[in-house]
Order: structure tokens, then sequence, then C-alpha cells
């Protein structure tokens, strides 16, 4: 039962990360946090952060958050 319990999370893992990459493919020069999280727009620069890093941080942020949803424990 544990392999398959792990392959299942295995599978979840990488259909979430195909999620992620669709949903954010045709939103080059867009601030993700608006897209993925539904958060307000970050002020790029004031912060010392990019708006690419901001981007990996929205997605990474939405990531984990379809993980956690879904990954069986």
């Amino acid at each position: 039962m544990e392999g398959k319990l792990y392959q299942a999370n295995e599978n979840i893992k990488e259909l979430v990360d195909s999620i992620v990459y669709h949903k954010t493919q045709n939103y080059d020069h867009c601030c993700l946090r608006v897209v993925l999280l539904n958060k307000e727009r970050c002020r790029c620069g004031d912060d010392d952060m990019s708006c690419d890093e901001c981007n990996r941080k929205a997605k990474a942020e939405y990531r984990d958050k379809l993980l956690s949803h879904y990954l069986v424990e």
C-alpha cells in the first residue's frame, strides 16, 4: 500500500506542476500574485524584489497551496 500511496503523490505532483505551467504560460509580464493568488499587486522595486522574483514566489506559493490540498498523507 505504501508504494501505491507514494506513486499517487508523485502523479499528483506532476499534475500540479502541469497545472501551474499551463495556467501561467500566457501571462508574460503580468503580476502572478493577482492571477494565481487573487492578492494585491506587489510594488516591485520598493521591497528590493524584482517582478520576476515576485512571480517565482507566487508560482511557488500557488503550487504549495495545491499540493497541500491534494496530496495524500
